[in-house]
């Protein structure tokens, strides 16, 4: 099961990795990185399958990433093999596959056999591993904490 965790940089990341990753970001021209104190556990979990499907439709809008950040950059940096991203471009992923995963149609199709409960499941895992990584990404710029995904 994969987890989202909101908290400040330095808890995920040793000194010099943080160094290391404020000297890509200040390349972009943010000048510092917005950091909250508190630590927040997302309460709920996202199955492996949901997961890896949820990530690989974030990776085809290039955002897919091990930690996002409160603030606005453009692209994905890599420390290592850590990726990082941009908590509002993470945002605007996420208003696109709203669209793409029909998040707001509340009337599901009918279903006429085993196949298509299946594909319901499917769905609604998706829906719901959206429905964390949004509340993960609102909290991220609230609390000004850094989204560490945990699978």
């Amino acid at each position: 099961m994969a987890n989202l965790r909101l908290l400040p940089l330095d808890e995920i990341l040793a000194a010099a990795e943080v160094g290391q990753l404020m000297k890509q970001i200040q390349a972009l021209g943010v000048d510092e990185v917005p950091e909250g104190d508190e630590v927040i556990e997302l309460e709920e979990s996202i199955s492996d399958d949901a997961f890896d499907d949820f990530v690989d439709r974030l990776e085809a809008h290039e955002v897919a990433a091990d930690i996002y950040l409160p603030v606005e950059f453009e692209g994905r940096l890599e420390l290592g093999e850590t990726r990082v991203c941009s908590c509002f471009a993470l945002a605007d992923a996420l208003e696109e596959l709203r669209d793409e995963l029909d998040i707001d149609d509340e009337d599901g199709p009918e279903l006429a056999d085993d196949e298509e409960l299946e594909m319901e499941l499917v769905e609604e895992q998706l829906h719901h591993a959206w429905k964390v990584f949004a509340r993960a990404a609102n909290a991220c710029v609230e609390h000004h904490l850094s989204i560490h995904v945990v699978s």
